[in-house]
Protein backbone atom coordinates (compact mmCIF):
# COMPACT_ATOMS: atom_id res chain seq x y z
CA UNK A 1 0.00 0.00 0.00
CA UNK A 2 2.83 2.37 0.79
CA UNK A 3 4.48 1.81 -2.59
CA UNK A 4 1.18 2.51 -4.32
CA UNK A 5 0.87 5.83 -2.51
CA UNK A 6 4.44 6.79 -3.38
CA UNK A 7 3.87 5.94 -7.04
CA UNK A 8 0.69 8.02 -7.05
CA UNK A 9 2.15 11.27 -5.72
CA UNK A 10 5.36 10.86 -7.71
CA UNK A 11 3.27 10.65 -10.87
CA UNK A 12 1.48 13.86 -9.84
CA UNK A 13 4.62 15.66 -8.62
CA UNK A 14 7.67 14.27 -10.42
CA UNK A 15 10.83 14.47 -8.37
CA UNK A 16 9.00 14.79 -5.04
CA UNK A 17 9.40 12.16 -2.35
CA UNK A 18 8.58 11.86 1.33
CA UNK A 19 12.10 13.18 2.03
CA UNK A 20 11.63 16.39 0.03
CA UNK A 21 12.21 19.46 2.20
CA UNK A 22 9.41 22.06 2.39
CA UNK A 23 7.05 20.03 0.27
CA UNK A 24 4.18 22.19 1.55
CA UNK A 25 5.48 25.14 -0.48
CA UNK A 26 4.37 23.46 -3.69
CA UNK A 27 0.77 24.04 -2.64
CA UNK A 28 1.41 27.79 -2.59
CA UNK A 29 2.33 27.90 -6.29
CA UNK A 30 -0.77 25.89 -7.18
CA UNK A 31 -2.85 28.42 -5.26
CA UNK A 32 -1.21 31.38 -7.02
CA UNK A 33 -1.76 29.82 -10.43
CA UNK A 34 -5.39 29.07 -9.60
CA UNK A 35 -6.10 32.63 -8.47
CA UNK A 36 -4.45 34.08 -11.55
CA UNK A 37 -6.40 31.75 -13.83
CA UNK A 38 -9.72 32.82 -12.31
CA UNK A 39 -8.90 36.52 -12.72
CA UNK A 40 -8.05 36.25 -16.40
CA UNK A 41 -5.14 34.46 -18.02
CA UNK A 42 -2.64 36.25 -20.21
CA UNK A 43 0.68 35.25 -21.73
CA UNK A 44 1.94 38.84 -21.43
CA UNK A 45 4.73 38.79 -18.85
CA UNK A 46 4.55 42.56 -18.33
CA UNK A 47 0.88 42.32 -17.40
CA UNK A 48 1.69 39.60 -14.87
CA UNK A 49 4.63 41.54 -13.46
CA UNK A 50 2.78 44.84 -13.07
CA UNK A 51 -0.71 43.76 -12.09
CA UNK A 52 -0.15 40.58 -10.10
CA UNK A 53 3.39 40.44 -8.74
CA UNK A 54 2.89 43.44 -6.46
CA UNK A 55 0.08 41.59 -4.70
CA UNK A 56 2.30 38.58 -4.15
CA UNK A 57 5.03 40.76 -2.66
CA UNK A 58 2.55 42.39 -0.27
CA UNK A 59 1.53 38.95 0.98
CA UNK A 60 4.89 37.23 1.02
CA UNK A 61 7.80 39.57 1.71
CA UNK A 62 6.96 40.37 5.33
CA UNK A 63 6.73 36.69 6.17
CA UNK A 64 9.92 35.87 4.30
CA UNK A 65 11.84 38.61 6.13
CA UNK A 66 10.27 37.67 9.44
CA UNK A 67 8.96 39.81 12.28
CA UNK A 68 11.60 39.01 14.92
CA UNK A 69 14.39 41.27 13.70
CA UNK A 70 16.22 44.25 15.11
CA UNK A 71 15.27 46.84 12.42
CA UNK A 72 11.56 46.30 13.10
CA UNK A 73 11.95 46.84 16.85
CA UNK A 74 14.30 49.78 16.38
CA UNK A 75 11.87 51.50 14.01
CA UNK A 76 8.95 51.00 16.40
CA UNK A 77 10.95 52.32 19.36
CA UNK A 78 12.18 55.30 17.36
CA UNK A 79 8.71 56.30 16.16
CA UNK A 80 6.56 55.58 19.19
CA UNK A 81 8.69 55.52 22.36
CA UNK A 82 9.15 59.28 22.73
CA UNK A 83 7.30 62.54 22.30
CA UNK A 84 3.59 63.09 21.79
CA UNK A 85 2.98 59.58 20.46
CA UNK A 86 4.44 57.92 23.56
CA UNK A 87 2.40 60.12 25.92
CA UNK A 88 -0.82 59.44 24.01
CA UNK A 89 -0.14 55.69 23.90
CA UNK A 90 0.45 55.50 27.65
CA UNK A 91 -2.66 57.55 28.39
CA UNK A 92 -4.79 55.33 26.18
CA UNK A 93 -3.43 51.92 27.20
CA UNK A 94 -2.11 52.56 30.70
CA UNK A 95 1.24 51.12 29.69
CA UNK A 96 4.45 52.76 28.46
CA UNK A 97 5.66 51.68 25.03
CA UNK A 98 8.93 50.05 26.26
CA UNK A 99 7.02 47.94 28.80
CA UNK A 100 4.46 47.08 26.12
CA UNK A 101 7.22 45.89 23.78
CA UNK A 102 8.89 43.82 26.48
CA UNK A 103 5.69 42.15 27.66
CA UNK A 104 4.58 41.55 24.07
CA UNK A 105 7.85 39.84 23.21
CA UNK A 106 7.48 37.65 26.29
CA UNK A 107 4.02 36.61 25.09
CA UNK A 108 5.39 35.82 21.64
CA UNK A 109 8.08 33.52 23.05
CA UNK A 110 5.47 31.74 25.15
CA UNK A 111 3.11 31.18 22.24
CA UNK A 112 5.95 30.18 19.91
CA UNK A 113 6.92 27.37 22.30
CA UNK A 114 3.39 26.08 22.80
CA UNK A 115 0.16 26.42 20.79
CA UNK A 116 -1.80 27.16 23.98
CA UNK A 117 -0.93 28.85 27.26
CA UNK A 118 -2.77 28.84 30.58
CA UNK A 119 -1.75 32.18 32.04
CA UNK A 120 -2.77 31.54 35.62
CA UNK A 121 -0.22 28.70 35.76
CA UNK A 122 2.58 30.49 33.94
CA UNK A 123 4.93 32.76 35.88
CA UNK A 124 6.49 35.61 33.85
CA UNK A 125 10.29 36.01 33.76
CA UNK A 126 12.10 38.54 35.89
CA UNK A 127 11.36 42.10 34.80
CA UNK A 128 7.96 41.32 33.24
CA UNK A 129 5.15 41.77 35.75
CA UNK A 130 1.64 40.48 35.32
CA UNK A 131 0.15 43.98 34.92
CA UNK A 132 1.79 44.95 31.58
CA UNK A 133 1.33 41.38 30.37
CA UNK A 134 -2.42 41.59 30.97
CA UNK A 135 -2.60 45.04 29.40
CA UNK A 136 -0.92 43.72 26.27
CA UNK A 137 -3.27 40.75 26.19
CA UNK A 138 -6.26 43.07 26.47
CA UNK A 139 -5.03 45.02 23.44
CA UNK A 140 -4.15 42.06 21.22
CA UNK A 141 -6.71 39.40 22.17
CA UNK A 142 -10.30 38.59 21.34
CA UNK A 143 -12.78 35.79 21.88
CA UNK A 144 -13.35 33.31 19.04
CA UNK A 145 -16.97 34.44 18.76
CA UNK A 146 -15.99 38.10 18.37
CA UNK A 147 -13.29 37.17 15.84
CA UNK A 148 -15.81 35.26 13.72
CA UNK A 149 -18.25 38.19 13.71
CA UNK A 150 -15.56 40.67 12.71
CA UNK A 151 -14.20 38.37 9.99
CA UNK A 152 -17.64 38.12 8.42
CA UNK A 153 -17.95 41.90 8.33
CA UNK A 154 -14.58 42.66 6.75
CA UNK A 155 -14.67 39.82 4.21
CA UNK A 156 -18.22 40.03 2.96
CA UNK A 157 -17.30 41.83 -0.28
CA UNK A 158 -14.32 42.56 -2.46
CA UNK A 159 -11.46 40.59 -3.91
CA UNK A 160 -10.06 37.17 -3.08
CA UNK A 161 -9.71 36.28 0.59
CA UNK A 162 -5.91 36.47 0.33
CA UNK A 163 -6.18 40.20 -0.44
CA UNK A 164 -8.42 41.09 2.50
CA UNK A 165 -7.84 42.10 6.09
CA UNK A 166 -7.37 39.44 8.74
CA UNK A 167 -8.76 39.80 12.25
CA UNK A 168 -5.60 38.13 13.56
CA UNK A 169 -3.47 41.09 12.49
CA UNK A 170 -5.27 43.36 14.92
CA UNK A 171 -5.88 40.74 17.61
CA UNK A 172 -3.60 37.73 17.09
CA UNK A 173 -4.53 36.03 20.40
CA UNK A 174 -7.77 34.14 21.05
CA UNK A 175 -8.85 33.72 24.68
CA UNK A 176 -11.09 31.04 26.12
CA UNK A 177 -12.61 30.18 29.46
CA UNK A 178 -14.94 32.03 31.80
CA UNK A 179 -12.31 34.65 32.67
CA UNK A 180 -10.10 34.33 29.59
CA UNK A 181 -7.48 32.31 31.44
CA UNK A 182 -6.79 30.07 28.44
CA UNK A 183 -5.30 31.58 25.31
CA UNK A 184 -3.82 30.57 21.99
CA UNK A 185 -2.16 32.35 19.07
CA UNK A 186 -2.73 30.65 15.68
CA UNK A 187 0.09 32.74 14.14
CA UNK A 188 2.50 33.86 16.90
CA UNK A 189 4.60 36.14 14.60
CA UNK A 190 1.58 38.43 14.30
CA UNK A 191 2.10 39.31 17.97
CA UNK A 192 5.44 40.82 17.00
CA UNK A 193 3.82 42.68 14.15
CA UNK A 194 1.24 44.17 16.50
CA UNK A 195 3.75 45.34 19.12
CA UNK A 196 5.98 46.98 16.49
CA UNK A 197 4.38 48.44 13.37
CA UNK A 198 0.93 47.62 14.78
CA UNK A 199 1.36 50.31 17.45
CA UNK A 200 0.12 52.57 14.68
CA UNK A 201 -3.43 51.42 15.37
CA UNK A 202 -3.18 52.54 18.99
CA UNK A 203 -2.26 56.13 18.13
CA UNK A 204 -3.96 56.63 14.76
CA UNK A 205 -6.81 58.55 16.41
CA UNK A 206 -4.48 60.83 18.34
CA UNK A 207 -4.84 63.83 16.05
CA UNK A 208 -2.64 66.09 13.96
CA UNK A 209 -0.10 66.98 16.65
CA UNK A 210 0.79 63.35 17.21
CA UNK A 211 0.99 62.61 13.51
CA UNK A 212 3.22 65.59 12.92
CA UNK A 213 5.56 64.24 15.59
CA UNK A 214 5.52 60.70 14.16
CA UNK A 215 5.94 62.02 10.63
CA UNK A 216 9.00 64.06 11.58
CA UNK A 217 10.60 61.06 13.26
CA UNK A 218 9.80 58.81 10.31
CA UNK A 219 11.29 61.29 7.87
CA UNK A 220 14.50 61.49 9.88
CA UNK A 221 14.67 57.69 10.06
CA UNK A 222 14.27 57.37 6.28
CA UNK A 223 16.92 60.01 5.63
CA UNK A 224 19.48 58.19 7.74
CA UNK A 225 18.51 54.86 6.20
CA UNK A 226 18.84 56.09 2.61
CA UNK A 227 22.14 57.82 3.34
CA UNK A 228 23.54 54.62 4.87
CA UNK A 229 22.28 52.33 2.10
CA UNK A 230 23.19 54.65 -0.80
CA UNK A 231 26.63 56.03 0.10
CA UNK A 232 27.43 56.88 -3.53
CA UNK A 233 24.39 59.18 -3.75
CA UNK A 234 23.61 62.55 -2.21
CA UNK A 235 20.56 62.39 0.08
CA UNK A 236 19.06 65.81 0.86
CA UNK A 237 16.25 66.65 3.29
CA UNK A 238 13.45 69.11 2.66
CA UNK A 239 14.41 72.79 2.44
CA UNK A 240 12.89 76.14 1.51
CA UNK A 241 13.56 77.86 -1.81
CA UNK A 242 12.17 80.79 -3.78
CA UNK A 243 11.65 84.50 -3.05
CA UNK A 244 11.86 85.63 0.54
CA UNK A 245 8.46 85.80 2.18
CA UNK A 246 6.74 83.47 -0.27
CA UNK A 247 9.09 80.54 -0.65
CA UNK A 248 8.26 76.92 -1.29
CA UNK A 249 9.13 73.63 0.37
CA UNK A 250 11.19 71.15 -1.62
CA UNK A 251 10.12 67.48 -1.64
CA UNK A 252 10.79 65.61 1.59
CA UNK A 253 13.88 63.88 0.20
CA UNK A 254 15.90 64.26 -2.97
CA UNK A 255 18.38 61.55 -3.96
CA UNK A 256 20.84 62.69 -6.62
CA UNK A 257 24.07 61.67 -8.28
CA UNK A 258 26.32 63.81 -10.44
CA UNK A 259 23.76 66.66 -10.50
CA UNK A 260 21.02 64.32 -11.70
CA UNK A 261 18.03 63.72 -9.44
CA UNK A 262 17.45 59.98 -9.28
CA UNK A 263 14.69 59.74 -6.69
CA UNK A 264 12.05 62.07 -5.25
CA UNK A 265 10.44 60.95 -1.99
CA UNK A 266 7.31 62.26 -0.29
CA UNK A 267 6.54 60.68 3.10
CA UNK A 268 3.14 59.91 4.54
CA UNK A 269 2.77 59.34 8.26
CA UNK A 270 -0.29 57.13 7.90
CA UNK A 271 -0.24 53.61 6.53
CA UNK A 272 -1.36 52.69 3.04
CA UNK A 273 -4.88 51.19 3.07
CA UNK A 274 -5.29 47.50 2.30
CA UNK A 275 -7.33 48.29 -0.83
CA UNK A 276 -4.40 50.28 -2.20
CA UNK A 277 -1.80 47.65 -1.33
CA UNK A 278 -3.75 44.93 -3.14
CA UNK A 279 -5.14 47.07 -5.93
CA UNK A 280 -5.91 45.35 -9.21
CA UNK A 281 -4.76 48.45 -11.10
CA UNK A 282 -1.58 49.76 -9.44
CA UNK A 283 -0.52 51.86 -12.42
CA UNK A 284 -3.87 53.62 -12.59
CA UNK A 285 -3.93 54.23 -8.84
CA UNK A 286 -0.45 55.76 -8.90
CA UNK A 287 -1.46 58.03 -11.77
CA UNK A 288 -4.52 59.15 -9.82
CA UNK A 289 -2.41 59.88 -6.75
CA UNK A 290 0.01 61.94 -8.84
CA UNK A 291 -2.85 63.99 -10.26
CA UNK A 292 -4.18 64.63 -6.75
CA UNK A 293 -0.76 65.66 -5.39
CA UNK A 294 1.01 67.49 -8.22
CA UNK A 295 2.96 69.87 -5.99
CA UNK A 296 5.77 67.46 -5.16
CA UNK A 297 6.43 66.73 -8.81
CA UNK A 298 6.17 70.34 -9.95
CA UNK A 299 8.59 71.36 -7.17
CA UNK A 300 11.00 68.68 -8.36
CA UNK A 301 10.90 70.24 -11.81
CA UNK A 302 11.58 73.69 -10.33
CA UNK A 303 14.64 72.38 -8.50
CA UNK A 304 15.95 70.66 -11.63
CA UNK A 305 15.66 73.95 -13.52
CA UNK A 306 17.47 75.89 -10.79
CA UNK A 307 20.30 73.38 -10.67
CA UNK A 308 20.47 72.76 -14.37
CA UNK A 309 19.98 69.10 -13.50
CA UNK A 310 17.76 66.38 -14.86
CA UNK A 311 16.05 63.17 -13.85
Amino acid sequence: MRNSGVLLYQSLLPGISNFTLRMRYYGYYCWVSGIYARRGVTSDFEAWRIYEMHRLTQRQFKWQRGFANMPRFYRAAHLFCEGEAAAYFQKRTGCAVPAFLEAGFYLFTGFANSPTRIWRNHAPPEGVTSEPRERVLDRISSTPQAAVREARQIRVEGDHIGCKLSVLRRRPVLRFGATGEDAMAPLPPLILQHITSGLYFDIVEGGGTIWADVGQRFEGYCLRYLAAMLPEYSVEPEYRYGPKGRGFDAPDTLVSQADNIRLVVEYKAKRMPVDARFSGDPVGDVSTAMRKSPRAFSRSGDICCMRGAGF
